[in-house]
C-alpha cells in the first residue's frame, strides 16, 4: 500500500518536466521516499514529501538527495508537520502568528481584522497547488530567489 501511494505521488511530481517524466528518475524518487519511510517509520511517507525530495534529487542525485532530505526534515523541524494529525502545523502557525505580530504588526493586524490570515496548513496546500502547475526549473529559480 505504501509503495502504491508513493508511486502515484511520484507520477504526479512536476508532470510538466521531461526530467521527472523519465521512468528511471521516477524510480529513484520512489526509492528516496520509500527509504525515508523506512528510516523514519513513526513518520513514514506523507503526501507532499515528494516535491521536497524531487527538488533535492534534481540538484543532488539519489544518494545525496536522500541524506539532504533527512537533513531538511530535521533542520527545519518538519517531522511534526508530517506526523499523523499534523501537530507541527499548529506549532508553526503559532510561531508564524507570533513573528507576524512582532515583525509586521500593522500588516498582521490588518489581516486579522479582515479575516485574511493564511495558516501554514492552507499555505502548504496552496504551495503544493502552485508547484504542481509550474515546471521544476522555474520552481527551482523561485526557491533560489526566495532564500
Amino acid at each position: 500500500m505504501l509503495q502504491n501511494q508513493i508511486k502515484k505521488d511520484v507520477e504526479r511530481t512536476f508532470q510538466t518536466s521531461a526530467y521527472f517524466r523519465d521512468r528511471e528518475v521516477q524510480r529513484a524518487l520512489g526509492r528516496v521516499l520509500l527509504a525515508y519511510a523506512q528510516y523514519e517509520p513513526q513518520i513514514g511517507y506523507v503526501q507532499g514529501m515528494n516535491f521536497i525530495a524531487a527538488a533535492l534529487l534534481y540538484h543532488a542525485g539519489e544518494v545525496v538527495g536522500f541524506w539532504l532530505f533527512i537533513s531538511v526534515i530535521e533542520a527545519l523541524n518538519m517531522k511534526e508537520i508530517f506526523r499523523q494529525g499534523l501537530p507541527g502545523v499548529r506549532i508553526h502557525d503559532q510561531a508564524l502568528s507570533s513573528l507576524g505580530n512582532k515583525i509586521l504588526p500593522e500588516i498582521f493586524s490588518h489581516f486579522v481584522n479582515h479575516s485574511c490570515l493564511i495558516v501554514l496548513g492552507e499555505l502548504r496546500h496552496k504551495h503544493r497547488v502552485f508547484h504542481d502547475r509550474v515546471d521544476h526549473e522555474c520552481y527551482a529559480q523561485f526557491y533560489t530567489a526566495e532564500t
